[in-house]
């Protein structure tokens, strides 16, 4: 049993919090289980005993993952959820004809429901944060415990990366809409557990600073990350094999940094470098495009980060199945539409009930489809209970984007669409079909990851599907995809303006 103390910084209420990691390492050496317990102060071991020992490390970096994929983060909120609502992915409508997302006041992020959703986020995030900040402080501070060969390089490597998806992804919430505003302000950068006050971040220099993370880790894993990969014949560690250097796919491994990396770039504009990244990936040799979902739903070998998730079943799988918030019952208009099957022919496997969706019944035999992709039965254990991140999909679509000629946007794009047993699409004539053609593979491909609406966002799109709210928000506006920062952050939080 591993207990930490530390500070939380961004806490309203100024209070120092205990965090408790109890860490069990299970079969195939993931580190598993995280709970939460009552204990009296004096039996908290302290910092300095903790990161004496490389396990405390281990233990602490796997805590911060395990602290994202929580229900108000990674494990519902910022995938399947909320984020993925405000992209209208789902569609139910009542008896009465209402349909409860089509609401302007659903993108009024000042509302008081608003700030009920955005608030956790922001603090649990910064929670994380404070505690990699002082994982990172302590790892140069007791470089000497760290005498498994690369350790120290990997474990920072990865703290450093993760620490910048969690910025990024709070910079794409909170942040302008930074193709049309990057010198607007953002959200606080901070590397250190402190209370310093700190004023928010120009967008242009937070994702310098991100920039900059990400290259320093990528220098620190490029030639100590294993890169084991090994999805689908694995339960565990080999003799030869250290448990916890295996499944990279679940950790911030050097092929995230670079995935990682070419999504940030792409997202400043910086297309040459989007394009060097996302092409390391994909010749990696590391990942391939599956071209069949039905035993596979999540499609493992193309998974570059996942989050693992604790009783995924009951907390991700059982809960779509059981609300009507996840579920489609208008086949003919929206689902039709969705996934563009009249273009794409029913043949698009992302789509098809029974692989890509389950067609069932809800309340009184009303027809409904729900999405699959969470659905792991059958499974290797070390593949099970994984949440998507970053997919090689995306690099793909990230060099059709930024591909020179028509030809080789279509080309990478049609690499897809080919794996997802649909045809080629002809080469594109111009700007505007290129982009809509770019935008049907997002809407189709991440389904359910949260994706969706940061694309939008970055892409600045005002009119987009089924953002029509009977005329009554018939347009999106930048204010609509800025997240507010919560109030009680200028007050408490120790942020200026």
């Amino acid at each position: 049993m591993i207990m930490i103390k530390q500070k939380s910084v961004q806490k309203k209420n100024k209070h120092i919090i205990y965090i408790l990691y109890v860490l069990c390492v299970s079969n195939f050496g993931f580190w598993g289980c995280i709970d939460w317990l009552d204990v009296k102060p004096k039996q908290f071991t302290e910092e300095e005993d903790l990161f004496s020992l490389e396990s405390g490390f281990k233990e602490a970096l796997t805590g911060v993952y395990q602290m994202a994929a929580r229900s108000n983060l990674y494990g519902s909120k910022l995938t399947f959820d909320y984020i993925d609502k405000l992209a209208q992915r789902y569609r139910f409508v009542t008896s009465s004809g209402e349909i409860p997302l089509q609401n302007p006041n659903y993108y009024d992020f000042r509302t008081e429901a608003s700030e009920r959703r955005i608030i956790p986020i922001w603090s649990d995030i910064y929670e994380i944060i404070a505690n990699i900040n002082n994982l990172l402080y302590w790892t140069d501070m007791n470089r000497h415990a760290l005498v498994t060969p690369n350790y120290y390089n990997i474990i920072k490597g990865e703290a450093l990366a993760f620490r910048s998806y969690l910025y990024f992804d709070l910079l794409r919430m909170f942040g302008p809409v930074y193709r049309n505003d990057p010198t607007a302000k953002s959200i606080v950068y901070r590397t250190a557990l402190n209370r310093d006050i700190r004023e928010l971040e120009r967008a242009d220099d937070m994702m310098g600073y991100i920039i900059n993370d990400l290259i320093e880790s990528k220098e620190l894993l490029e030639n100590s990350d294993p890169l084991n990969f090994d999805y689908i014949n694995k339960n565990g560690a080999t003799l030869n094999e250290d448990p916890f250097l295996i499944f990279r796919f679940k950790r911030m491994n050097a092929l995230a940094v670079k995935a990682l990396l070419a999504r940030a770039y792409l997202y400043m504009g910086d297309n040459d470098n989007a394009r060097i990244y996302a092409l390391q990936v994909i010749e990696s040799g590391k990942f391939t495009l599956t071209r069949n979902n039905i035993s596979d739903c999540i499609l493992s070998s193309e998974i570059v980060f996942a989050l693992h998730i604790n009783r995924m079943l009951e907390n991700v799988t059982n809960r779509i199945l059981a609300s009507s918030d996840w579920i489609i019952n208008d086949r003919d208009n929206f689902f039709r539409n969705l996934f563009n099957v009249d273009n794409d022919g029913e043949n698009d496997f992302r789509m098809k009930p029974g692989a890509g969706f389950e067609e069932t019944t809800y309340g009184a035999g009303t027809r409904v489809y729900i999405m699959k992709k969470f659905d792991q039965t059958g499974l290797h254990y070390g593949m099970t209970e994984s949440m998507p991140m970053i997919r090689l999909a995306e690099m793909y679509y990230i060099l059709s984007e930024v591909a020179s000629t028509f030809e080789e946007s279509t080309y990478w794009l049609n690499q897809v669409r080919n794996a997802r047993g649909i045809s080629s699409l002809p080469v594109f004539r111009n700007n505007t079909e290129k982009t809509r053609s770019i935008g049907i593979e997002y809407r189709k491909e991440f389904y359910g990851e949260g994706q969706l609406w940061y694309y939008y966002k970055r892409t600045g799109a005002s009119v987009v599907q089924f953002f029509n709210m009977n005329n009554i928000m018939p347009e999106i506006t930048d204010r609509n995809y800025i997240f507010n920062v919560p109030d009680d952050e200028y007050q408490f939080g120790g942020i200026t303006q």
